[in-house]
């Protein structure tokens, strides 16, 4: 009898056993996805990465910064086509269609291009390809080379089917973009369940923007490596870049033509997606500086952003940049403040001054974001692009060269005339209190370089803020 019972008690303490390891089991895994970064990238699942910004903001760099890492597939302003395409046509109403654009070319299908191309498109038909260092490499180009000049010499002919498969390849597909000014037309792309779209932000201040545009020039420096390219690859199809996309972990589109995130919903909602937003900005003032230094080349974007509105010369810069800042305010606001929950933890705002100052710990940050690793060569890089002696003047408008980055992000200060600065201030207020950047109150403030313009806290937008843009 006290065999039985005791028996009985140790069946029961085994059951009783079992349970609770069971129980601990699921709490443990419960405790774990909690903590695990909901950004982090699956090894067997690609990443797509919109970098979203405005012209002359520091995009390019920042886009090269991802594509210089081995497993980024990374197209510069797809979007680039649809405008040049319609240029009788107003941002709205091309928003859809950029859109569409992006979400084929996450998913490496590069047919919808086909729509802005030539009959038979190669990879030289794609805008600044030879800048994606995925275009110039196996398979979409048979050179092995970051150099653009090589580049394009030997890859401008293959189709975008090269682009698709280079894509593919890629954890990380990155677009930079400065063509969005609303969240809300990325919304279709963050419910996307097949995409994980993370938005950084980079915003400048629109004081250095205007110096930035007043240093003129629309040269373009070409180094051999980008001349080889062009050379060897510039026949390539695009069925090629479409090759290249697929062998990729990572695709990267930067888009500057988004100017909110709601039309980007249905590619955040897709469950073949995994999108990542990183919304780039940068100080309104350096925007306009930086602008003027390429105004030529922006002019039908900029009649784009105007909806064909007939502005005057003197007054067009100005309603430009006041679009721009009126955009990256409700992106930022849907990005931050009560986002819908396909959109947690897949935005990311950056300043492009932030990045300038800490380049290590911002891009470290922002790789970690997109769930990439950072590289001894590209962090050689990044150093050799921060730390050069160029001042981002003239020679280099539509360039990534070597320059003192923290230098060119100030260089505003010393170019635009005291009222060119109190009238962008004026006119992007809103934005410019919400995104951090101080406003000067006299000329002699303006060109104190020791004062620091960027504010260090931020904080949510309340009713009677909303109201001063």
């Amino acid at each position: 009898m006290a065999v039985g019972l005791r028996c009985r008690v140790n069946f029961n303490t085994m059951i009783a056993l079992v349970i609770l390891q069971g129980a601990a089991v699921v709490l443990f895994y419960d405790w774990y996805v909690r903590i695990s970064p909901r950004h982090s990238a699956s090894p067997d699942r690609k990443v797509h990465v919109l970098l979203l910004s405005s012209w002359r903001s520091g995009s390019s760099f920042l886009g090269q910064v991802f594509s210089q890492h081995p497993s980024v597939f990374y197209l510069m302003e797809p979007a680039w086509h649809v405008w040049t395409g319609n240029p009788n046509s107003g941002a709205g109403a091309l928003r859809v269609a950029v859109r569409d654009l992006l979400w084929s070319l996450y998913k490496c299908d590069f047919s919808l291009m086909n729509s802005y191309q030539p009959e038979n498109p190669s990879l030289s038909n794609l805008f600044m390809w030879t800048q994606s260092r995925a275009l110039c490499s196996p398979p979409a180009c048979p050179v092995k080379s970051a150099n653009e000049s090589h580049c394009r010499q030997m890859c401008h002919s293959r189709t975008l089917k090269k682009a698709e498969e280079s894509c593919q390849t890629h954890t990380h597909v990155v677009l930079k973009e400065t063509r969005f000014f609303e969240l809300e037309s990325l919304y279709p792309l963050l419910q996307d369940p097949n995409l994980d779209l993370r938005v950084v932000h980079l915003v400048r201040d629109p004081r250095a923007v205007i110096r930035s545009r007043e240093a003129s020039a629309y040269l373009l420096n070409r180094d051999t490596n980008e001349s080889h390219c062009r050379q060897m690859c510039h026949s390539r199809t695009l069925k090629k870049a479409e090759e290249s996309c697929q062998t990729h972990t990572h695709v990267v589109l930067k888009e500057t033509r988004f100017f909110e995130l709601e039309s980007l919903y249905p590619l955040l909602q897709d469950p073949n997606l995994d999108l990542r937003v990183v919304h780039l900005v940068r100080d309104p003032r350096a925007v306009i500086r930086s602008r003027e230094a390429s105004a030529y080349g922006l002019n039908t974007g900029s009649t784009i952003v105007l909806e064909q509105r007939n502005v005057s010369a003197a007054e067009r810069q100005y309603e430009v940049i006041q679009e721009v800042c009126r955009s990256h305010l409700n992106i930022y606001e849907r990005g931050i403040f009560n986002p819908p929950p396909f959109l947690e933890d897949r935005y990311k705002l950056v300043r492009y001054e932030d990045v300038v100052r800490n380049p290590t710990t911002e891009l470290n940050d922002i790789y970690e974001f997109v769930g990439l690793q950072m590289t001894s060569e590209v962090e050689e890089w990044i150093h050799k692009m921060t730390h050069g002696k160029g001042n981002g003047g003239s020679n280099g408008a539509f360039q990534i060269t070597s320059r003192n980055a923290t230098e060119v992000s100030q260089a505003w200060r010393t170019v635009l005339q005291h009222d060119t600065v109190k009238r962008i201030q004026k006119v992007c207020k809103g934005a410019m209190l919400l995104l951090g950047y101080r406003t000067v109150d006299s000329e002699e403030e303006q060109k104190r370089l020791d004062i620091d313009l960027r504010a260090k806290t931020w904080f949510p937008p309340t009713k009677a803020f909303r109201g001063v843009l």
